[in-house]
């Protein structure tokens, strides 16, 4: 069910990734009806990946570069 642009499941047990391996998948299908009642499905696949959770915490990977907004003025002295 689809309430305020967010995703919400009838089946919360679904979204245990806890299971056998810790992966799973599932299929949604998002149906989008006109005043006419034309209908247009369109369906995705979730996929949850469990976590180990016996290994320590890995930090984050970085994602962004880091730009440097500092200015210098170089100088060449010759001869």
């Amino acid at each position: 069910m689809l309430t305020e642009n967010k995703l919400a499941l009838s089946e919360q047990t679904l979204m245990d990734f806890n299971g056998d391996n810790g992966d799973t998948s599932h299929t949604v299908i998002v149906r989008r009806t006109d005043s006419k009642g034309i209908y247009v499905d369109k369906s995705f696949t979730l996929r949850l990946k469990g976590e180990n959770e016996s290994a320590p915490p890995q930090p984050p990977v970085e994602t962004q570069k880091k730009v440097s907004t500092e200015t210098r003025t170089l100088t060449t002295v010759t001869g």
